[in-house]
C-alpha cells in the first residue's frame, strides 16, 4: 500500500500538495536569507566604521574597569573592617562633669572626665582643685564598672558617657 492509497487521494493531488508546501518553504527560506543578509550588512557596516570599533573598544574597557572596581571594592571592604576595629577600641563616648570639690574653692573648677570605648571600658579622670594645690587621679573602667567606689560626680560622668551611645551600631558592622 502506498501513500496516496493510505490518504484516499489520487497521486496527482498528493504531488500537487507537496509541491505547494515545498514552494512555501522555499519562499520562507529566501525571505529569511534576505533578512539575514541585511542584518549582516548592517553589522559589518557598523563594525567597519569608527563607531563600531570604538564601541567594541569601549565594551572591552568597561569589562576591564569592572574588574578593577571589584578589586578596589574588596580593598575598601578590608580597609573598612580595619577602621571599624580601630574605632571599637578607641574612646568614642565621653562626658565632663564640673563641680566644686572643696568649700574654700569657688567656681566649679574641679572636674571629672569620663572616656569610654565601644564596650564602656575606659577611664575616669578626676581633677580636684583646692587653694593649696590640684589633685588628680584616674580610675579604670571595665564594661562600665570600677573596682573602686565612685563619687557622685564620677557616677554622673559615667552615666552621661554611657547615655551618649555608640558611634557604631551592631547592624552596621560586618560579621
Amino acid at each position: 500500500m502506498n501513500l496516496p492509497e493510505m490518504l484516499g487521494m489520487e497521486t496527482g493531488t498528493v504531488i500537487s500538495i507537496l509541491c505547494i508546501v515545498a514552494l512555501i518553504l522555499v519562499i520562507a527560506v529566501i525571505a529569511l536569507s534576505v533578512r539575514l543578509n541585511g542584518m549582516i550588512k548592517k553589522y559589518k557596516k557598523f563594525m567597519a566604521k569608527e563607531a563600531g570599533a570604538s564601541f567594541e573598544r569601549r565594551m572591552l574597557d568597561r569589562i576591564t574597569r569592572v574588574g578593577e572596581l571589584e578589586e578596589q571594592y574588596d580593598r575598601l571592604q578590608n580597609d573598612l573592617r580595619t577602621v571599624e576595629k580601630a574605632v571599637r577600641s578607641s574612646y568614642q563616648k565621653f562626658s565632663i562633669v564640673k563641680y566644686n570639690a572643696f568649700r574654700e574653692a569657688t567656681g566649679n573648677i574641679s572636674f571629672v572626665l569620663c572616656l569610654l570605648d565601644h564596650n564602656n571600658s575606659g577611664i575616669l579622670l578626676n581633677s580636684m582643685y583646692a587653694n593649696d594645690g590640684c589633685y588628680s587621679y584616674i580610675k579604670e573602667l571595665k564594661f562600665g564598672n570600677c573596682e573602686f567606689p565612685l563619687s557622685d560626680e564620677e557616677t554622673q560622668a559615667l552615666k552621661e558617657a554611657i547615655a551618649k551611645g555608640n558611634i557604631l551600631r551592631e547592624k552596621d558592622l560586618f560579621a
